[in-house]
């Protein structure tokens, strides 16, 4: 997991990468 910051604001941004069948990455904004 990655984090960093949200594109929109200053709100922590969470990346959550998992790998199945193929590689996928999801972002959150907190």
């Amino acid at each position: 997991m990655l984090r960093g910051k949200c594109p929109h604001g200053d709100k922590e941004v969470l990346y959550v990468c998992m790998y199945n069948m193929y590689f996928t990455c999801s972002i959150y904004c907190t």
